[in-house]
Protein backbone atom coordinates (compact mmCIF):
# COMPACT_ATOMS: atom_id res chain seq x y z
CA UNK A 1 0.00 0.00 0.00
CA UNK A 2 1.57 3.26 -0.58
CA UNK A 3 1.06 6.35 1.10
CA UNK A 4 2.43 9.22 -0.13
CA UNK A 5 6.18 8.50 -1.26
CA UNK A 6 6.64 5.37 0.98
CA UNK A 7 5.13 2.02 0.64
CA UNK A 8 4.28 -0.84 3.27
CA UNK A 9 2.76 -4.59 2.92
CA UNK A 10 -0.56 -4.59 4.59
CA UNK A 11 -2.33 -7.80 5.42
CA UNK A 12 -5.64 -8.26 5.40
CA UNK A 13 -7.77 -11.64 6.43
CA UNK A 14 -10.56 -13.01 4.04
CA UNK A 15 -12.59 -12.67 6.68
CA UNK A 16 -12.33 -9.13 7.31
CA UNK A 17 -11.95 -5.75 5.29
CA UNK A 18 -9.29 -3.81 7.13
CA UNK A 19 -6.00 -3.84 5.94
CA UNK A 20 -3.16 -3.86 8.63
CA UNK A 21 0.05 -2.89 8.23
CA UNK A 22 2.85 -5.33 9.21
CA UNK A 23 5.69 -3.82 10.66
CA UNK A 24 9.54 -4.24 9.57
CA UNK A 25 7.72 -4.09 5.32
CA UNK A 26 8.24 -0.38 5.45
CA UNK A 27 9.27 0.24 1.81
CA UNK A 28 7.99 -2.86 0.88
CA UNK A 29 6.92 -4.25 -2.32
CA UNK A 30 6.14 -7.49 -3.76
CA UNK A 31 5.43 -9.85 -1.16
CA UNK A 32 4.87 -13.59 -1.11
CA UNK A 33 4.14 -16.01 2.02
CA UNK A 34 6.02 -19.20 3.41
CA UNK A 35 4.36 -22.31 3.22
CA UNK A 36 2.90 -22.63 6.43
CA UNK A 37 1.92 -18.86 6.30
CA UNK A 38 3.95 -17.57 9.29
CA UNK A 39 6.28 -15.70 7.23
CA UNK A 40 6.13 -12.97 4.57
CA UNK A 41 8.90 -12.37 1.65
CA UNK A 42 9.31 -9.18 0.18
CA UNK A 43 11.46 -6.63 -1.50
CA UNK A 44 13.13 -3.01 -0.66
CA UNK A 45 15.42 -1.38 -2.95
CA UNK A 46 15.97 -4.26 -4.50
CA UNK A 47 16.86 -6.26 -1.59
CA UNK A 48 14.92 -9.76 -0.61
CA UNK A 49 13.99 -9.67 2.93
CA UNK A 50 11.57 -11.34 5.34
CA UNK A 51 9.53 -10.82 8.54
CA UNK A 52 7.16 -12.60 10.58
CA UNK A 53 3.15 -12.24 9.50
CA UNK A 54 2.77 -10.68 13.10
CA UNK A 55 5.98 -7.78 12.09
CA UNK A 56 9.02 -7.34 13.88
CA UNK A 57 12.22 -7.15 12.57
CA UNK A 58 12.83 -8.08 8.53
CA UNK A 59 16.04 -10.63 8.15
CA UNK A 60 17.93 -10.28 4.95
CA UNK A 61 18.07 -13.07 2.47
CA UNK A 62 19.10 -11.69 -0.65
CA UNK A 63 21.32 -8.54 -1.27
CA UNK A 64 21.87 -8.70 -4.61
CA UNK A 65 18.83 -6.82 -5.90
CA UNK A 66 15.90 -8.11 -7.98
CA UNK A 67 14.06 -4.68 -9.24
CA UNK A 68 10.94 -6.59 -10.73
CA UNK A 69 10.36 -10.02 -8.28
CA UNK A 70 8.63 -13.31 -8.61
CA UNK A 71 8.98 -16.03 -5.97
CA UNK A 72 7.81 -19.25 -4.98
CA UNK A 73 9.03 -20.43 -1.22
CA UNK A 74 7.84 -23.74 -1.94
CA UNK A 75 9.29 -24.96 1.53
CA UNK A 76 10.33 -23.95 4.68
CA UNK A 77 14.07 -23.32 3.68
CA UNK A 78 14.41 -22.57 0.26
CA UNK A 79 12.96 -19.83 -1.95
CA UNK A 80 13.34 -19.89 -5.66
CA UNK A 81 13.14 -16.07 -7.59
CA UNK A 82 13.38 -14.34 -10.41
CA UNK A 83 13.14 -11.77 -12.61
CA UNK A 84 14.99 -8.38 -13.56
CA UNK A 85 18.38 -8.83 -11.13
CA UNK A 86 20.11 -6.24 -10.36
CA UNK A 87 23.71 -8.34 -11.09
CA UNK A 88 22.51 -8.83 -14.75
CA UNK A 89 22.53 -12.47 -14.48
CA UNK A 90 18.29 -12.40 -14.82
CA UNK A 91 17.81 -15.74 -14.51
CA UNK A 92 16.32 -18.27 -11.71
CA UNK A 93 17.81 -17.87 -8.18
CA UNK A 94 17.94 -20.29 -5.26
CA UNK A 95 17.80 -18.65 -2.14
CA UNK A 96 17.94 -20.06 1.34
CA UNK A 97 15.26 -18.83 3.52
CA UNK A 98 17.71 -18.50 6.60
CA UNK A 99 19.66 -16.32 4.87
CA UNK A 100 22.42 -18.24 4.50
CA UNK A 101 23.65 -18.17 0.69
CA UNK A 102 21.92 -18.52 -2.83
CA UNK A 103 22.65 -20.86 -6.19
CA UNK A 104 22.67 -19.38 -9.64
CA UNK A 105 19.50 -21.64 -11.04
CA UNK A 106 19.89 -20.12 -14.86
CA UNK A 107 21.20 -17.36 -16.63
CA UNK A 108 19.63 -15.60 -19.79
CA UNK A 109 20.89 -16.40 -23.40
CA UNK A 110 20.65 -12.73 -24.12
CA UNK A 111 22.08 -13.87 -27.70
CA UNK A 112 18.52 -15.26 -27.92
CA UNK A 113 17.10 -12.56 -27.22
CA UNK A 114 16.06 -13.81 -23.73
CA UNK A 115 15.47 -10.77 -21.37
CA UNK A 116 14.72 -12.48 -17.85
CA UNK A 117 13.38 -16.00 -16.53
CA UNK A 118 10.67 -15.33 -14.13
CA UNK A 119 7.21 -16.26 -12.47
CA UNK A 120 9.07 -20.01 -11.16
CA UNK A 121 6.45 -22.14 -9.92
CA UNK A 122 7.97 -25.84 -8.40
CA UNK A 123 6.31 -28.98 -9.02
CA UNK A 124 6.13 -31.94 -6.74
CA UNK A 125 8.53 -33.60 -8.49
CA UNK A 126 11.45 -30.82 -7.76
CA UNK A 127 11.44 -29.46 -11.33
CA UNK A 128 9.94 -25.83 -12.11
CA UNK A 129 8.09 -24.30 -14.18
CA UNK A 130 9.05 -20.43 -15.46
CA UNK A 131 8.57 -17.92 -17.82
CA UNK A 132 11.01 -17.28 -20.44
CA UNK A 133 10.87 -13.38 -21.66
CA UNK A 134 12.24 -13.27 -25.42
CA UNK A 135 12.67 -10.57 -27.58
CA UNK A 136 9.61 -11.92 -29.78
CA UNK A 137 7.37 -13.77 -26.87
CA UNK A 138 6.80 -15.05 -23.71
CA UNK A 139 6.68 -18.70 -22.98
CA UNK A 140 6.58 -21.06 -20.40
CA UNK A 141 9.76 -23.38 -19.87
CA UNK A 142 10.51 -26.20 -17.39
CA UNK A 143 13.92 -26.78 -15.23
CA UNK A 144 15.46 -29.85 -13.83
CA UNK A 145 17.86 -29.11 -11.02
CA UNK A 146 19.33 -32.42 -11.05
CA UNK A 147 20.51 -32.26 -14.86
CA UNK A 148 20.71 -28.54 -14.07
CA UNK A 149 18.93 -27.97 -17.88
CA UNK A 150 15.89 -26.42 -18.79
CA UNK A 151 13.72 -26.76 -21.99
CA UNK A 152 11.07 -24.60 -23.56
CA UNK A 153 7.57 -26.70 -23.23
CA UNK A 154 5.83 -27.36 -26.88
CA UNK A 155 2.78 -25.48 -26.53
CA UNK A 156 2.00 -22.36 -27.07
CA UNK A 157 1.59 -21.62 -22.99
CA UNK A 158 2.17 -18.08 -21.23
CA UNK A 159 2.86 -17.49 -17.53
CA UNK A 160 1.22 -17.63 -15.50
CA UNK A 161 1.27 -21.64 -15.51
CA UNK A 162 0.73 -23.86 -11.99
CA UNK A 163 -0.47 -27.69 -11.79
CA UNK A 164 -3.45 -28.51 -10.57
CA UNK A 165 -4.82 -31.83 -10.15
CA UNK A 166 -2.62 -33.22 -12.80
CA UNK A 167 -3.52 -30.89 -15.26
CA UNK A 168 -1.32 -27.43 -16.23
CA UNK A 169 -3.61 -24.52 -16.08
CA UNK A 170 -1.62 -21.27 -18.26
CA UNK A 171 -2.27 -18.50 -19.96
CA UNK A 172 -2.60 -18.50 -23.92
CA UNK A 173 -3.37 -15.00 -25.45
CA UNK A 174 -6.28 -13.70 -23.48
CA UNK A 175 -7.60 -17.20 -22.55
CA UNK A 176 -6.96 -19.64 -19.78
CA UNK A 177 -6.53 -23.03 -20.78
CA UNK A 178 -5.79 -26.44 -19.25
CA UNK A 179 -4.01 -29.62 -20.76
CA UNK A 180 -3.31 -33.07 -18.83
CA UNK A 181 0.24 -33.20 -17.23
CA UNK A 182 2.51 -35.89 -16.22
CA UNK A 183 5.98 -35.67 -14.80
CA UNK A 184 7.55 -38.02 -17.18
CA UNK A 185 5.81 -36.33 -20.08
CA UNK A 186 4.92 -33.16 -19.33
CA UNK A 187 1.94 -31.93 -21.13
CA UNK A 188 -0.34 -34.94 -22.82
CA UNK A 189 -3.30 -34.13 -25.31
CA UNK A 190 -5.16 -31.44 -26.51
CA UNK A 191 -5.75 -28.45 -24.43
CA UNK A 192 -9.05 -27.11 -23.66
CA UNK A 193 -10.82 -23.56 -22.98
CA UNK A 194 -11.48 -22.49 -19.49
CA UNK A 195 -12.06 -18.91 -19.39
CA UNK A 196 -11.56 -15.89 -22.53
CA UNK A 197 -11.22 -12.68 -22.30
CA UNK A 198 -8.82 -12.17 -19.52
CA UNK A 199 -5.31 -11.36 -18.87
CA UNK A 200 -2.11 -12.37 -17.29
CA UNK A 201 -2.58 -10.56 -13.70
CA UNK A 202 -6.64 -10.98 -13.65
CA UNK A 203 -6.52 -14.48 -12.76
CA UNK A 204 -5.57 -16.66 -9.90
CA UNK A 205 -6.27 -20.67 -9.00
CA UNK A 206 -6.18 -22.27 -5.99
CA UNK A 207 -4.43 -25.60 -5.07
CA UNK A 208 -8.08 -27.26 -5.01
CA UNK A 209 -8.63 -26.23 -8.40
CA UNK A 210 -10.94 -22.54 -8.18
CA UNK A 211 -10.43 -20.00 -9.94
CA UNK A 212 -10.62 -16.34 -8.89
CA UNK A 213 -10.95 -13.60 -12.22
CA UNK A 214 -11.66 -10.18 -12.85
CA UNK A 215 -14.16 -10.24 -15.76
CA UNK A 216 -15.68 -7.49 -17.50
CA UNK A 217 -17.58 -6.70 -21.38
CA UNK A 218 -15.63 -3.36 -21.04
CA UNK A 219 -12.36 -3.46 -19.77
CA UNK A 220 -10.06 -0.45 -19.42
CA UNK A 221 -10.28 3.05 -19.36
CA UNK A 222 -10.66 6.58 -21.19
CA UNK A 223 -8.11 9.99 -20.78
CA UNK A 224 -10.29 12.69 -19.31
CA UNK A 225 -9.13 16.27 -18.38
CA UNK A 226 -10.75 17.42 -15.50
CA UNK A 227 -10.39 21.35 -14.39
CA UNK A 228 -10.33 23.25 -11.07
CA UNK A 229 -14.00 23.36 -11.34
CA UNK A 230 -14.24 19.70 -11.71
CA UNK A 231 -15.43 20.15 -15.23
CA UNK A 232 -14.44 17.63 -17.81
CA UNK A 233 -13.63 17.02 -21.16
CA UNK A 234 -13.00 13.68 -22.62
CA UNK A 235 -9.68 13.58 -24.50
CA UNK A 236 -9.32 9.83 -25.48
CA UNK A 237 -12.97 8.55 -25.73
CA UNK A 238 -11.76 4.71 -26.78
CA UNK A 239 -11.91 2.09 -24.43
CA UNK A 240 -8.12 0.60 -23.46
CA UNK A 241 -5.72 0.73 -20.97
CA UNK A 242 -3.85 4.29 -20.73
CA UNK A 243 -0.66 4.93 -18.58
CA UNK A 244 1.59 8.07 -17.60
CA UNK A 245 -0.10 10.70 -19.17
CA UNK A 246 1.62 13.66 -19.78
CA UNK A 247 0.54 17.73 -20.82
CA UNK A 248 3.66 19.23 -22.84
CA UNK A 249 4.46 22.52 -21.46
CA UNK A 250 2.72 24.77 -23.77
CA UNK A 251 -0.74 23.09 -23.13
CA UNK A 252 -1.63 21.94 -26.62
CA UNK A 253 -0.65 18.15 -26.64
CA UNK A 254 -0.42 15.09 -24.22
CA UNK A 255 2.25 12.11 -24.20
CA UNK A 256 0.62 8.91 -22.85
CA UNK A 257 1.13 5.33 -22.30
CA UNK A 258 -0.96 2.84 -24.73
CA UNK A 259 -0.33 -0.68 -22.31
CA UNK A 260 -1.05 -3.79 -23.88
CA UNK A 261 -0.14 -7.39 -23.33
CA UNK A 262 2.85 -7.10 -25.15
CA UNK A 263 4.04 -3.96 -23.48
CA UNK A 264 3.54 -0.19 -24.05
CA UNK A 265 3.98 1.85 -26.34
CA UNK A 266 4.08 6.05 -26.01
CA UNK A 267 1.29 8.12 -28.53
CA UNK A 268 1.44 12.27 -28.40
CA UNK A 269 -2.14 13.57 -28.78
CA UNK A 270 -2.79 16.95 -30.20
CA UNK A 271 -5.66 18.31 -28.02
CA UNK A 272 -7.24 20.63 -30.03
CA UNK A 273 -7.19 19.18 -33.87
CA UNK A 274 -7.08 15.58 -32.21
CA UNK A 275 -4.28 13.93 -34.26
CA UNK A 276 -2.39 11.17 -32.51
CA UNK A 277 0.72 9.55 -33.61
CA UNK A 278 3.57 7.23 -31.90
CA UNK A 279 6.19 8.12 -30.48
CA UNK A 280 8.48 5.69 -32.76
CA UNK A 281 10.82 3.69 -30.43
CA UNK A 282 11.48 -0.43 -30.37
CA UNK A 283 10.88 -1.97 -27.46
CA UNK A 284 7.94 -0.95 -24.19
CA UNK A 285 8.14 2.06 -23.35
CA UNK A 286 6.91 4.70 -20.43
CA UNK A 287 7.32 7.40 -17.67
CA UNK A 288 7.51 10.06 -20.11
CA UNK A 289 8.64 13.78 -19.47
CA UNK A 290 8.60 16.84 -21.22
CA UNK A 291 11.20 18.65 -21.56
CA UNK A 292 10.88 22.50 -20.32
CA UNK A 293 10.92 23.70 -24.19
CA UNK A 294 8.44 20.69 -25.35
CA UNK A 295 10.78 19.73 -28.32
CA UNK A 296 11.58 16.35 -26.95
CA UNK A 297 10.27 14.02 -24.34
CA UNK A 298 12.46 11.81 -22.04
CA UNK A 299 10.92 8.16 -21.30
CA UNK A 300 11.72 4.36 -19.82
CA UNK A 301 12.56 2.48 -22.88
CA UNK A 302 12.92 -1.47 -22.44
CA UNK A 303 14.22 -3.29 -25.47
CA UNK A 304 13.73 -6.70 -24.89
CA UNK A 305 17.08 -8.55 -25.00
CA UNK A 306 18.92 -4.87 -24.90
CA UNK A 307 18.27 -3.94 -21.84
CA UNK A 308 17.22 -0.40 -20.53
CA UNK A 309 17.93 3.09 -20.81
CA UNK A 310 16.45 6.81 -21.16
CA UNK A 311 16.43 8.05 -24.01
CA UNK A 312 15.24 11.68 -25.51
CA UNK A 313 13.79 12.16 -28.59
CA UNK A 314 11.43 14.82 -30.42
CA UNK A 315 7.72 13.91 -29.58
CA UNK A 316 6.82 13.74 -33.66
CA UNK A 317 9.39 11.36 -33.90
CA UNK A 318 11.23 13.32 -36.26
CA UNK A 319 15.28 13.58 -35.72
CA UNK A 320 17.42 11.35 -34.87
CA UNK A 321 16.90 9.76 -30.80
CA UNK A 322 19.63 11.21 -28.46
CA UNK A 323 22.31 9.35 -26.91
CA UNK A 324 20.39 7.60 -23.46
CA UNK A 325 21.10 9.32 -20.03
CA UNK A 326 21.47 5.96 -18.67
CA UNK A 327 21.87 2.77 -20.82
CA UNK A 328 21.25 -0.19 -18.43
CA UNK A 329 18.97 0.41 -15.42
CA UNK A 330 15.34 1.16 -15.81
CA UNK A 331 14.97 4.42 -14.35
CA UNK A 332 11.75 6.51 -14.86
CA UNK A 333 12.71 10.02 -15.18
CA UNK A 334 10.37 12.47 -13.91
CA UNK A 335 11.65 15.64 -14.31
CA UNK A 336 14.56 17.66 -16.47
CA UNK A 337 16.58 20.71 -15.93
CA UNK A 338 16.11 23.95 -17.73
CA UNK A 339 19.47 24.23 -18.36
CA UNK A 340 19.71 20.34 -19.78
CA UNK A 341 21.26 20.84 -23.67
Amino acid sequence: VREGPETQIHLRRLDSFDAVPVAGTERGEAPFFSPDGEWIGFVVGGEVFKVAVLGGTRALLEPDGFWEPSAHWYRDDEIILGGDAGDGHDGLLAVAADGSGSKVLTTVDEAAGERTHEAPHVLVDGTILFAVQRADDRRVARYWPDGDRWEVLELEAEPPAVIVSGRLVYQSGESVLAVRWTDEEGPVGEPVEILSGVGHDEWTISPSGTIAYFSSEERGSRVVAVDREGRSEVLIDRVGSYDWPRVAPDGTRFVVGHVELEGAELWVHEIDSGRSYPLPAPGSNGEPTWAPDGRRVAYSNYTRGGGGDNPLQRPDGTGKKEEPINEYLRNMPKSLNPDWP
